[in-house]
């Protein structure tokens, strides 16, 4: 970001003095802050003062004006200056042409190349003025303020979210228009970020050096292995501002924060009226319409519609149940089947009967509760076509038949 300041006034006889330099090169006027600068390189390039030209003004205005002349032929984004557009464009294809001769990392602009090599040095001369951190570049100590100010500039144009940087806010945005431009070069599975491409290229990887304390699962990264350790320990450290629920991911977190920000649902399903907040829940709403079970199990050939029912139902196969009571040593498949049954500990029953008050422990036992007041008897008999309430006086009745 070029740093655009006013000049300052000259102490030493042989330089301009700053009266003179106003008359002799008149000061360009920003028209949308009344902010002054310079127009001519009034001093050398060894001082430390900055040298603006009318170029910079003009760029600088356009800021304000929102003004984008340049726009991609590639991804069609417009951008203020073409510098701009040509650093976008080599982040969009991943070209790093930029390698630092002291590592192995190679970067897709020079000045990436250049704050990176500040990192070997040791130096971070940029001081936030608010604590006693220290940053190595200008921009990095600025959004870093924005920490102690509440400064976030970038809003989304879905949602109420905002941001302290127009990189989180691109990031954020494609939750609402699910775009993945990263592809994985073995799978072509898509991704969001690259980094979410990194670390799914390396279970592409043979060696998995990381390996689980709890159970014999090894992973190719350290933070692969601290995501699955989480579901042993129950850990969720990721929390919604808003309502404090906490999640595995953050990932998770923030398309469950949508539903607090975001008052409109553009993603509609084709099949009946239902609307979404992001193109990712309205896919998967659309699969129960379509009847398609893509996730299909490679023992029994069970098929289920999420890959996450595939991934627990696994479990059953491998014979896994990760999750402990700390009270009665009992263990279950998942962390919310753990969590239902520490009710029944406590003696809690949230779950009430509109009819009778009569409260459960869990959802699923209310709601065959309600059988008993709406006469539903969902279990026929394939012989007699005899109806009853529970599978298990099914199951009894049907050896009756058998003899």
């Amino acid at each position: 970001m070029l740093n655009v300041t006013r000049v300052k006034e000259e102490s030493s006889e042989d330089s301009l003095s700053a009266e003179e330099a106003r008359m002799e090169h008149p000061l360009n006027l920003c028209s949308s802050w009344s902010r002054s600068f310079s127009s001519n390189a009034i001093l050398k390039r060894n001082t430390d003062k900055t040298r603006v030209t009318s170029f910079a003004l003009k760029n600088y205005e356009v800021i304000h004006t929102g003004e984008k002349a340049q726009q991609c032929t590639v991804f069609e984004k417009p951008f203020t200056t073409s510098s701009a557009m040509k650093m976008y464009k080599t982040t969009r294809t991943d070209e790093k042409l930029y390698k630092c001769s002291l590592c192995e990392k190679s970067f897709t602009n020079l000045f990436s190349l250049k704050r990176h090599k500040l990192d070997h040095n040791g130096q971070k001369p940029h001081k936030c003025s608010f604590c006693e951190k220290a940053f190595t570049t200008f921009s990095y100590v600025k959004i870093h303020e924005m920490i102690h100010t509440g400064n976030k500039p970038y809003n989304c144009t879905f949602c109420k979210k905002a941001f302290r940087t127009s990189t989180h806010q691109i990031v954020h945005e494609r939750i609402h228009t699910g775009e993945k431009p990263y592809k994985c070069a073995v799978c072509t599975k898509p991704f969001t970020t690259s980094c979410a491409l990194r670390r799914h290229e390396m279970i592409h990887l043979t060696e998995k050096p990381y390996k689980c304390s709890f159970c014999k699962k090894s992973f190719t990264s350290a933070y692969d292995l601290n995501i699955h350790v989480m579901v042993h320990t129950g850990e969720k450290p990721h929390k919604c501002s808003v309502c404090e629920r906490a999640f595995r991911y953050a990932s998770q977190r923030n398309v469950h924060e949508i539903k607090h920000t975001s008052v409109e649902k553009p993603h509609k399903c084709s099949f009946c009226k239902k609307s979404f907040t992001c193109s990712s829940y309205l896919k998967k709403h659309e699969i129960i319409h379509s009847g398609t079970k893509p996730h299909e199990c490679t023992i029994c050939s069970k098929s289920f519609i999420a890959s996450s029912d595939l991934k627990r139902h696994d479990l059953i196969h491998r014979g896994e149940k990760p999750h402990k009571c700390s009270i009665c040593e009992k263990s279950f498949i998942s962390s919310s089947d753990l969590k239902r049954h520490y009710l029944i500990h406590r003696g809690e029953k949230p779950h009430k009967c509109s009819v009778c008050q009569k409260s459960f422990a869990m959802t699923w036992t209310l709601k065959v509760h309600k059988r008993i007041h709406a006469c539903v008897k969902p279990f026929k008999c394939v012989v007699c076509d005899k109806a009853f309430r529970y599978p298990r006086q099914l199951d009894i009745h049907e050896k009756n038949h058998k003899g």
